[in-house]
């Protein structure tokens, strides 16, 4: 485990394992191997975010499982990552909380690697990992201004933004 201070007070705590074999977080059936959670220094978890590396297949699930619990949610598409490939954000406002879902994968559709790297004429850019990271963040919606005030670039802080 690391932990890193914050000029606000607060603290970062990040568990990585040494292979997406390896569990520090489970949701539902999905397993998480990289855990990363800041908190304020009396103990008041702010927001964590979990990564792991899912098929398509097993995104959708995941997707299914937090909509099953949580409802409706909003969903906002980049094309950042380059002119082919988009990075899809699945975000649920709920009653005490934000919950985002990042990944180059459309949780809600069936696209799979070899549909995205159809569209990519040119072969460098093509996507290699047929398991790309995916991102679950909860974020405490009474630290959701202090939190998107943070200006740290590490451990997937900023694609929360």
């Amino acid at each position: 485990m690391e932990i890193s201070d914050f000029d606000n007070g607060w603290v970062e705590f990040q568990i990585k394992k040494s292979s997406d074999n390896n569990i520090v977080a489970k949701f539902d059936s999905i397993n998480f191997s990289t855990l990363n959670a800041i908190a304020s220094k009396d103990g008041k978890l702010k927001i964590i975010n979990a990564e792991t590396y899912l098929k398509p297949e097993r995104l959708n699930k995941l997707y299914l499982n937090i909509k099953g619990v949580y409802g409706k949610e909003t969903k906002t598409d980049s094309s950042d990552y380059n002119k082919y490939v988009h990075i899809y954000t699945y975000t649920w406002d709920v009653k005490d909380r934000i919950i985002k879902l990042i990944s180059i994968f459309d949780p809600r559709s069936s696209e799979n690697l070899e549909k995205i790297n159809a569209k990519i004429p040119d072969q460098d850019s093509k996507i290699v990992n047929e398991r790309p990271k995916t991102i679950l963040f909860v974020c405490n919606k009474e630290s959701l201004k202090d939190v998107l005030k943070l200006n740290n670039t590490d451990n997937n802080w900023a694609k929360f933004k």
